[in-house]
């Protein structure tokens, strides 16, 4: 599908969406080409789905369940840290629909035999593309940018459903606490504008290289008049957190390179100020165990990090968390917080 949404034109295939649903015949677990399939209609609950998964690019069953159906599994997995798939549901029946019909594909994440069955991971299919560019939702670029996820490497995979997973907690989190999270900007987006914003870093010993820094998501949690804006960096602990030599891509570079992108320029305005409109931002990192955060903590302070640093780990994150509670560590600075200050996060 290489069309831009006004040259689509091919209104008998989106008239095929509205044909009666009629019986509940069972469909088997793969694609079969030629299989007669039972009457589907494609409900608002459908195109809702097909949205999300468009604007994630990725989604897991039970994240898809948590954003439009019920949210109890998801919660409860994030307790466990155990993905498995459970009895089927209003959502996996209209996932399967959605599937065998063409306007999603489905993979199983790759993992031990002894681990059993994963949920399926949903990215959109050509009828969701030519779907959403019928209704001049999809330009030429984005739908080149899906084909790629698809196709991309499992870690690449795994880091954008943890991010997902990140940006869902943080959605029923602000549901909880009667604030909404706003203007979510993702990698893909943050690349567009972020690798133009090159700035010079140095090193202790007066080195001096040039970097951009893309964080894997730029959010604002707003409530009445109060408003916080934040970068996200989901870290998988794949990534060196200094190496010995200056310049190479580690922690410690991304952190140097945050400063220079916040520190003003000569006319008093840093880069970042001049891309957002605004001159305050935290940084959230988001790791995967307590060691790996006192690790990366140190590194900040050592590279001239501070109150702009937060850090926890994923275990630590759920809906009732996240926001409230004090699971964030800050650079240069002791003992345990909370994102939010408990009276505004509850008032």
């Amino acid at each position: 599908l290489n069309r831009k949404p006004n040259k689509i034109k091919n209104k008998t295939m989106m008239k095929t969406i509205y044909i009666s649903e009629s019986t509940h015949k069972r469909l088997p677990r793969k694609r079969q080409e030629g299989m007669e399939l039972p009457g589907f209609r494609l409900t608002k609950r459908d195109i809702e789905i097909i949205k999300a998964v468009f604007s994630y690019r990725a989604l897991t069953t039970t994240q898809i369940e948590a954003l439009l159906f019920n949210s109890s599994y998801f919660e409860q997995q994030l307790k466990t840290g155990v993905q498995k798939p459970h009895s089927p549901t209003r959502c996996s029946y209209r996932l399967q629909k959605l599937y065998h019909y063409g306007y999603l594909r489905r993979e199983e994440i790759p993992q031990r035999l002894m681990d059993g069955r994963t949920p399926y991971v949903y990215f959109p299919d050509t009828k969701a593309l030519i779907f959403l560019a019928y209704h001049e939702m999809l330009d030429d670029e984005e739908n080149t940018l899906h084909d790629k996820v698809y196709s991309a490497s499992y870690p690449f995979l795994q880091h954008l459903l943890d991010v997902n997973t990140i940006r869902i907690i943080l959605i029923l989190a602000a549901k909880l606490k009667g604030w909404e999270v706003s203007n979510w900007i993702d990698e893909k987006t943050l690349k567009q504008g972020q690798n133009l914003d090159v700035v010079t870093i140095k090193s202790h010993e007066g080195k001096v290289s040039k970097a951009s820094v893309v964080p894997d998501g730029f959010f604002t949690l707003k409530k009445g008049s109060s408003s916080y804006s934040f970068f996200l960096e989901l870290d998988r602990s794949t990534e060196t957190g200094e190496y010995s030599t200056f310049g190479r891509r580690d922690f410690a570079r991304k952190i140097r390179t945050y400063r220079a992108y916040l520190t003003p320029q000569p006319d008093g305005t840093s880069l970042f100020e001049k891309r957002y409109g605004i001159n305050k931002i935290r940084i959230l990192t988001i790791t995967t165990g307590e060691k790996r955060v006192a690790n990366l903590k140190e590194i900040t302070e050592k590279v001239g990090g501070a109150n702009r640093y937060w850090f926890t780990w994923m275990k630590q994150c759920t809906p009732d968390t996240i926001l409230s509670e004090e699971i964030w560590q800050i650079a240069s600075r002791e003992g345990l917080f909370s994102l939010i200050p408990a009276k505004k996060a509850e008032g």
